[in-house]
């Protein structure tokens, strides 16, 4: 029993009607007769009582029709998702993100994507640095990573999102101004990411260190929010990106980081990628205008 019985059976079954169902598959009604014969010998039932004027179903051809109706449907379903695949519009987009561009990039390039490719699956790994991100794009573990400063090989590539600045959380009743620089954040206990995994803490850290007779004490934090959390607690002050002052607590002001190079941003992905779906994503990525990121360094 193959498609092309099914659909002709369905079809007759329909119809009720040779004729009408032949015309319908723009066929001649003999071999449409054939195939049907052929099914039943192939089935050892009979499907259809051929009368003169009709043809009615028997029992054993009612319960194919349900079937077949069930089957085609499968079949065309498949087909269409198979075709819509390979044209870059279905199927699922695994999308690994950086903690730090969480709360404005990430909804940004997520809304584009649903916008641009409605018919696609977006599924989030959030909150993993770089480093481990290139480590899954490379294993088929990820499509697309959001990742910073990365060391692209002969298998993974990079689009360049743009730069964003850093600021400095710190509480309400600290004596800082709207401004913090690096001189006057010498001394202080300075809640960053961890060095040895994250850009934004290997920058800031170097950065803050680079040159001074009264260095900050570091504090490695591997999370935004748990660095707000001390911060409001008077842990100390804390050193995150610019997009992630969209996080409001009780008692935490942010201030401008002032002589601290700006971060960039930039879309991860294999650089021999085969599905036209991440290679039509990366497209749109590209093109999406993303909060608080600009050209200039």
């Amino acid at each position: 029993m193959d498609l092309r019985q099914l659909a002709y059976f369905a079809k007759v079954a329909e119809h009720r009607h040779f004729g009408r169902a032949a015309e319908e598959l723009h066929i001649t009604q003999p071999p449409l007769s054939q195939t049907i014969s052929a099914l039943e010998r192939e089935l050892h039932v009979t499907l259809l009582d051929r009368t003169t004027r009709r043809v009615e179903l028997t029992e054993a051809g009612q319960a194919l029709q349900t079937h077949a109706k069930d089957i085609l449907g499968l079949a065309e379903a498949a087909r269409s998702e198979v075709v819509e695949m390979a044209e870059g519009s279905r199927g699922t987009i695994r999308i690994g993100v950086i903690g730090s561009a969480m709360y404005l990039q990430l909804p940004a390039v997520v809304h584009a994507l649903r916008g641009a490719l409605p018919e696609a699956g977006i599924q989030v790994v959030p909150e993993y640095f770089t480093s481990p991100q290139m480590r899954m794009l490379s294993d088929h573990l990820l499509d697309i990573g959001l990742v910073r400063n990365s060391a692209p090989d002969d298998t993974i590539d990079t689009a360049f999102l743009g730069y964003e600045s850093l600021a400095v959380a710190v509480r309400d009743d600290d004596t800082l101004g709207h401004t913090a620089t690096r001189q006057e954040l010498g001394g202080r206990s300075v809640l960053c990411y961890p060095a040895d995994q994250s850009v934004i803490g290997r920058l800031v850290q170097n950065s803050l260190k680079d040159g001074s007779t009264d260095p900050p004490t570091f504090i490695e934090v591997p999370h935004t929010s748990s660095m707000l959390a001390m911060v409001a607690a008077g842990v100390g002050v804390a050193v995150i990106p610019e997009s992630a002052t969209v996080l409001q607590l009780p008692g935490v002001r942010y201030a401008r980081a002032g002589g601290l190079p700006r971060i960039g941003l930039e879309a991860a992905f294999r650089r021999r990628e085969m599905r036209p779906l991440v290679r039509a994503a990366v497209e749109v990525i590209e093109s999406v205008e993303i909060p608080r990121l600009s050209d200039h360094p």
